[in-house]
């Protein structure tokens, strides 16, 4: 599922029926996925996760649930976070046959929290107020700007990202 949405999302095939923005991508997970946008995200992630594991040589067994993988998504930076897949994996050798579960997963990841207490960012607060500024400052563009203010949004979700 969360591979399909990432090909939905980044070639922008929602577009042609639901429209631009974050308001065309939420309509089309609501109608198509009866989905919300913040789950969408958790399998897009996800997604972009196992891909970067891939690509590694550090690691040799990939996660099987999108649940082991979301911790390290939420709260690892990205440039740790194979190696924290590589820790998960030895306790779960280590502890479990192998076996890796929430509560491995978990422990491995708790380090990388603060002070073990959700962030702005962790529970959603923030990305919410983010884009409700966005959308007041959208409302503010002429019409006939739209494409200038949609590459404008682009630009600040891709300076977001890195």
């Amino acid at each position: 599922v969360g591979l399909a949405l990432k090909k939905i999302h980044d070639k922008h095939l929602y577009r042609d029926e639901f429209g631009y923005g974050d308001g065309g991508w939420r309509k089309y997970l609501r109608v198509y996925w009866e989905m919300a946008n913040t789950r969408s995200y958790q399998l897009m992630d996800a997604v972009k996760f196992v891909e970067q594991l891939k690509l590694s040589t550090m690691v040799d067994k990939l996660p099987e649930k999108e649940r082991h993988v979301r911790p390290i998504v939420q709260h690892v930076p990205d440039e740790d976070s194979v190696k924290v897949w590589g820790d998960v994996l030895a306790l779960a050798d280590k502890e479990n046959d192998g076996r890796v579960t929430a509560k491995i997963v978990n422990q491995v990841v708790e380090p990388y929290k603060t002070n073990g207490e959700a962030t702005e960012w962790d529970s959603g607060l923030a990305s919410d107020r983010l884009v409700d500024w966005l959308r007041a400052e959208l409302k503010k563009w002429p019409d006939d700007d739209l494409p200038e203010a949609v590459h404008w949004v682009e630009q600040i979700a891709k300076e977001f990202r890195s």
